[in-house]
Order: structure tokens, then sequence, then C-alpha cells
């Protein structure tokens, strides 16, 4: 796993480093050192800065690369600098390194290489003016462009920004911030280093989950063994209006795809002409109802959920009053995990309260609207903060929430895992269905239960890798969600051999 943090707590252990009696101006040294030794700078180097460290980062690089060989040139937007970053301007100027003030006719294409050293991590808002001008520039140049720490534009926390420097790389100076892997930093970081600069992590961090943390899940299994071995997951769910036939049977394909031994699809009785054409593998148990309506009968659901290993509840289930009795019956008589999706997550944010009857961990799976009408919040607000919106979420519920995302969040209110597996082409319909199935599939096994949130993050780890495998096939514009459950198999494939060659 890799340790990654807020910008906040950055900066409390830059600070207390220097309480510590390391100089900033040293660890400054060191940053644009990292950046140095990370990259060749063969050519012309361009190293555009701003106002602040980050920029100072940028004098170091200029002082350390020009040596009479490598011809360089630092562009400033502003004369304006911090106190260390003073001292090592000055360092540039003694050199008589070329500096020039970033203009409109400023360009930038003559270069090999341009530095991105404008904005820091502590960044927030929108480029305007100069700034803007010259994020744009950047992008246009042609040049291999290096961010210092994050990209210019982008926030720190979160990832997101309305214009940013798109990088080919971006060195992370001291420790990962969270916003080298939320919002759009898949779509402007090409590929991502970290410098080690001497500073500790002093608080918990979040963990960018990596292959290697899944060993003990993808252990083979025993000959001795059935079908019955690996546990029955029940997938409740379909209706007249919304049959979602493909998904249910995704969905259900996924979660023996995951691992479990059985898959058991509980529906309607009278959606079953529709659905039952795309089952194969999986088992149905109707449920009385009519016109695509589950009815609501004890005796019938303890049949129905009897013996289930994990459950998996809402894909395609539409919306009504017995839905919100099933839902409750589910979340107050299940002793082994539940995964609540979709339309089962719209029925929970009716009545939130019912959570504190669960007797089994609870596992939510939304998506930024969900999340939103679960807690309340806007969209916008959830996007600004969704680590700590999460966080705050599942330890007062006591639940584990997976909030899906261009990188997704796990987590327990405790422990949190980034998982930035995933790729465009899962933007389509039934893809959240397919990831619900893996994660029952997963949890449907009883060794997985032991740390049953880190078997979230693998299950969504392999989800979001499935899919970059399908997309390699399909494009990111042709996919369909059933071609991840393809891939399935192929990313578990690849999880195990990576185990194999780091043992080697």
């Amino acid at each position: 796993m890799k340790e990654t943090v807020t910008t906040a707590v950055m900066r409390r252990m830059d600070e207390q480093e220097i309480k510590k009696g390391t100089p900033a101006g040293t660890l400054m040294k060191r940053a644009g050192q990292a950046v140095v030794s990370a990259y060749g700078f063969n050519g012309k180097t361009a190293i555009v800065c701003g106002t602040g460290n980050n920029a100072g980062d940028g004098y170091v690089i200029a002082s350390e690369i020009y040596d009479g060989t490598r011809e360089c040139v630092l562009f400033l937007l502003e004369e304006k600098f911090s106190n260390d970053g003073k001292f090592y301007f000055d360092v540039c100027k003694k050199k008589n390194i070329p500096i020039k003030f970033f203009t409109e006719e400023t360009d930038l294409s003559v270069y090999d290489t341009v530095v991105d050293c404008i904005f820091g991590t502590g960044y927030r808002g929108n480029p305007e003016g100069k700034y803007a001008l010259a994020i744009e520039k950047i992008n246009s140049s042609g040049a291999y462009v290096i961010s210092v720490d994050i990209n210019s534009g982008l926030n720190g926390d979160n990832g997101l920004g309305s214009l940013f420097v798109i990088s080919d790389l971006t060195v992370s100076i001291g420790a990962y911030k969270t916003g080298h892997f939320l919002g759009k930093a898949k779509d402007a970081i090409k590929k991502l280093i970290n410098a080690d600069i001497g500073i500790p992590i002093t608080e918990k961090p979040c963990y960018l989950v990596e292959e290697a943390d899944f060993k003990e899940i993808v252990l083979p299994r025993k000959n001795y063994s059935h079908k019955g071995t690996y546990g029955t997951v029940a997938i409740i769910g379909g209706c007249e209006k919304y049959q979602g036939a493909v998904k249910l049977a995704d969905s259900a394909l996924s979660a023996l795809r995951a691992g479990c031994g059985i898959s058991r699809l509980i529906i309607s009785e009278s959606v079953i002409p529709y659905i039952a054409p795309y089952v194969k593998e999986s088992t149905i148990f109707p449920i009385r109802g009519k016109r695509g309506e589950m009815k609501f009968r004890k005796r019938e659901w303890e049949k129905a959920l009897s013996n289930v290993s994990a459950t998996v509840i809402g894909p395609g289930w539409g919306r009504s009053k017995n839905k919100r009795k099933i839902l409750e019956y589910v979340i107050k008589s299940s002793e082994t995990p539940v995964v609540i999706d979709a339309d089962a997550l719209n029925a929970l944010s009716e009545d939130i309260g019912i959570l504190r009857y669960k007797k089994a961990q609870i596992i939510l799976t939304p998506h930024l609207g969900e999340m939103s009408r679960l807690t309340g919040k806007s969209i916008t607000e959830i996007s600004g903060n969704p680590i700590e919106t999460a966080k705050e979420f599942a330890a007062e519920r006591g639940v584990i929430v997976l909030l899906k995302g261009s990188s997704t969040i796990v987590t327990d209110g405790e422990d949190t895992y980034i998982v930035n597996r995933g790729c465009a082409g899962m933007a389509t319909g039934g893809s959240g269905d397919v990831l619900s199935g893996i994660i029952g599939g997963v949890l449907g096994e009883s060794s997985n239960r032991e740390n049953i949130l880190l078997s979230v993050a693998y299950a969504t780890f392999i989800n979001g890798f499935a899919g970059e495998l399908a997309q390699k096939e399909k494009t990111d514009i042709a996919m369909l969600s059933s071609d991840t459950v393809t891939k399935i198999p192929d990313a578990v494939i690849y999880i195990r051999k990576k185990q194999e060659s780091d043992c080697i």
C-alpha cells in the first residue's frame, strides 16, 4: 500500500520537521534535487514559476541543471517570492541563469521540457489572467511536461479543477496527496512518482491499494472442496418497469466469477420470463408478486435467504413500499454481509435509521448522487471533500462506504483505502451492478470476511482492472458493462502472477 495524505496533514508534517531542526530551505533544496534525479533534463528546459514555495522548488531545479551545457530559462509570472524561494532565486541570478517574465508572446513550443512550478498543493480556486494563460501555453507546448508536487490548478485534496496542467510526469514531494488520485487527476497525470525528502508521516494516512495487498485473497484453493465451500450469494433485484434482465444476470455472473460457489437470483415470479433467458450458471428463487412487484411475506423471505453467506440488494429493483419493507427485513435479519446498491440505496435514504438494527456488516456503494441523498449534502459539497464525507458517514452509521468515482474511496470510518483502477469505458449502464456482484462474490467466501474492508477494496480493484482490460479490446466508446465481466478471470490471473513475480 502507498500512504497518501491530505494537504493539511502534509503541511503539519512539514512544520513538525522544521521545528525538529531541518530548515525549510533545506527541504526546498531536497525537493528540487529530487525532481532533477527523477528526470534526465536533456535539451532546452523552461521552468514556469509562480510566487510561493512551489516556485522555490523551480529555482532549485534551475540551479541544479544549469551547468553551461544544458539550456535552462526561468519564466516568472510575478516578481514575488517566499523567503526561501528568494534565496534560491538569488542563486540562479548569481549563476546567470536566463530569467524572463511570462507574457502573451512567450513561446514554450521551442523547449524540450517544461517544468510546472506555478501553484502548490494548497492552491484553491480557478486560474485566471496570466496564470490561466501560462497553464494553457504549457498544455499546448508539445514539450515533455513535469509538474512539481501537483499539477497547477488541481486541488491537492480532491483532484478537482476547472483548468489545470496536463503533465507527462508529476513528482509528488514528501508524500502522495489524496488529490493525486481523486477527481480529475487521472486526466491530468500520465505518470506519478513520489520523492521522499525526509519528512516522516506522523498522522494516520489513507492507503492506495496495490496488487501485493491481496495476496491472501487469491491463494490457490484446495482440491478437497465443493461449491458449498465458497458460499451462496443472494442477489435481490428486478422489477416490471425496469426488469434489468441483463444487468441482473451480469451481477449474478460477476459474483460467480469473483469466487462464490452459488449465485442465487431472488426476483419476482412475474419477471422470470424476462430474466431466465440470460441466466445460465445462477439459480433463481421466485418471490410471489404481481407486475414485477415483490410481495413481502416473512416466511417466503426466510426461505429465500436461508443459508446465504452474503446478500446483494438493489440492482434494477425500482421503488415501492414493499421494497422498503424487504430492505428493512434484510438489514434486521441478515447475519452475513449485505451489499446495498442502486435502488436499495434510494430506499435506505428514506429511513437511514434502520441501519441501527443491523446484525452484520453493511456495505453501501453510492455514487455522488446517491451519497447526496444519503447524507443530505449537495453533490458539490461531497465532491469537494469526498474522503471526509465518506469517513464521517461510515463512522456515524457503523457501515462500510464505497464511494464511487474516477478513483473509489472505501472506508469504515477508521481506515480508508483508495482504489485508482478503472477507466472511462466503465461509464456505462450496468457497471455498478457488476461491481456489486463482485463484492458479493468475494464476501461470500467466509475466509474473506476476516478483513471485510480490505476484501471490499480487493473487489473494487478487480472490477476496475477488469474494466481496463476490457477497454483495451473494446475501446472507451464501444465498451459495455458485460465486457468487464468477461475480464474478471484475467484480472485475477494478473494479481496471482504479480504475487509470484514479487516472490522471486
